[in-house]
């Protein structure tokens, strides 16, 4: 067995741990079925964007509210999403999905080491950041998000270790996510913080950077402020953001928007309150290396995590540099280099590169490995049931169906329009109400004539109790079943009790 040493081994023990921590995560992605929630309404309206030349300013999908005005933000995404989708269907966009996460947290290990932590210590900070980011992983664009923030958080720190950097880079970071995700406000935010942390060191009279500097900072960040408006909604973007936030279907109804304390249920919850608190006790721990800059920066995402699960994965993020370096902290230091064995290292790093190649998207079916991680598409996709209600000879009209059905049937059946879909912002609360208490096959009669309903494609888990709501009245029958999706349509008259 070759035994070298240093430099003298490729790869080296620091870079296979890298290369272990990217597959991790890249292996995760991988082995995720795409949901349909998020991602067929999307290409859909990327498809749109392509035929028409411009945004959809209101909906174009929906029987309840056509001609609505809608504010679609994250246009560049959707194309995106699109064109990927053209070019290699639902594989490439899961296999892209997979290169995004492995360059983002690939990233994210190198800010760690940066941080000056060594290479075991950047692979657990980084595993722990994404193990908390993973619920939100789904192929839609706030995931398309995450490069960007990953590259704007390397940017401040090597700012606030060295007053220098690539800050000319961020009105450029933020032309791109002000086109893909709501969420490109972080970038402002992430730069205010790092600017009050130095501007306070500095006025108390702590090392760090100089007046110079934060005014330099400060400058770049208006030029990123300014560079929000280079989008095709121009200053409206700040309203759409704000109606955001206050949408009471959105803040009440989307369980990703609850507080993670009324989510303790989801695996990905208790996940978080585990690390969390771990990462707390590490911070106490090792409190004399945490500044007053770390605390301004991470507590207010820690405060946005408490209060929405969907801020759980941007506190991950932000939390990460900060973990390696306090685990760093704890690391015994050596003048000598580790012995390297360069043969098990190139096997390693082998098996990990060829389990990467084994389970790529267009033939991890094949593997034997279950629904739940070999298939491509999630089981809850109609693809059948879409299928079959396009070939019924006499097709519905007000259809109703579960939120998520309405998503892949925006896609597959664009002549099918469709009760909901998961722009929660586009429907009224109300309607959203009515939904809810369908799925639960309550008010069944009175709310099929308040809509007009005349068919309905249902989840026979989710909406158990609709489906036997249905099966008990007379006035409608099982017309098809598949795996994924019940429909009913309207009972002959000749056949109805009298």
């Amino acid at each position: 067995m070759t035994r070298s040493q240093g430099k003298a081994a490729w790869p080296s023990l620091d870079q296979l741990w890298a290369l272990a921590t990217v597959a991790l995560l890249v292996l995760r992605v991988q082995l995720t079925p795409i949901a349909p929630n998020d991602f067929w309404w999307h290409i859909a309206t990327g498809r749109l964007i392509v035929q028409t030349g411009r945004v959809p300013a209101v909906d174009h999908f929906s029987y309840t509210q056509y001609g609505q005005p809608y504010f679609n933000q994250p246009w560049l995404a959707q194309v995106f999403m699109y064109g990927g989708f053209q070019l290699g269907g639902a594989a490439l966009l899961e296999l892209l999905q997979a290169v995004l996460i492995g360059i983002t947290f690939a990233l994210m290990y190198r800010l760690c080491r940066a941080e000056g932590a060594g290479s075991r210590a950047a692979t657990i900070a980084t595993l722990a950041g994404a193990l908390i980011a993973m619920g939100n992983w789904q192929i839609r664009p706030q995931t398309y998000a995450l490069l960007p923030c990953i590259l704007t958080l390397m940017i401040l720190l090597q700012w606030r270790r060295t007053g220098t950097g690539f800050l000319w880079a961020l009105p450029l970071l933020m032309v791109l996510w002000v086109n893909l995700h709501g969420t490109f406000t972080l970038l402002l935010v992430l730069c205010g913080l790092v600017w009050l942390g130095a501007v306070i060191e500095r006025g108390l009279g702590s090392s760090g950077r100089t007046w110079r500097e934060c005014t330099v900072l400060a400058l770049w960040s208006t030029g990123a402020l300014v560079a929000t408006l280079l989008n095709p909604h121009g200053v409206q973007i700040w309203s759409y953001v704000a109606g955001l936030l206050t949408n009471r279907a959105v803040g009440q109804l989307v369980t990703e928007w609850v507080s993670p304390f009324r989510d303790l249920q989801s695996p990905n919850t208790v996940l978080f309150f585990v690390l969390l608190l771990l990462f707390l006790a590490l911070a106490t721990w090792r409190r004399r290396r945490v500044t007053l800059a770390d605390v301004l920066l991470v507590l207010p995402f820690l405060l946005l995590a408490l209060q929405s699960v969907r801020n759980i994965l941007w506190f991950g993020i932000i939390a990460t540099p900060l973990t390696a370096r306090l685990l760093a902290a704890g690391e015994p230091q050596s003048s000598r280099r580790p012995v390297e064995l360069a043969f098990m290292n190139r096997l390693i790093g082998a098996l990990l590169l060829g389990l990467l190649a084994a389970t790529l998207p267009w033939w991890k079916e094949a593997l034997g490995l279950g629904p739940a991680l070999g298939n491509l598409l999630s089981a809850e996709t109609p693809v059948h049931a879409t299928q079959q209600l396009r070939s019924l000879p006499q097709r519905p009209q007000r259809l109703f169906h579960d939120m998520g059905f309405g998503s892949y049937l925006i896609w597959a059946a664009p002549e099918q329009p469709v009760f909901v879909d998961p722009r929660i912002e586009l429907y009224p609360y109300t309607q959203w109400v009515d939904y809810i208490e369908l799925g639960q096959g309550r008010r069944v009669t009175d709310l099929a004539d308040k809509y007009g309903f005349d068919g309905w494609l249902l989840d026979p888990e989710a909406q158990s109790g609709l489906v036997a709501a249905l099966d008990a009245d007379p006035r409608w029958q099982r017309l098809f079943e598949t795996e994924e999706a019940i429909y009913f349509g309207p009972q002959p008259r000749a056949a109805r009790a009298p």
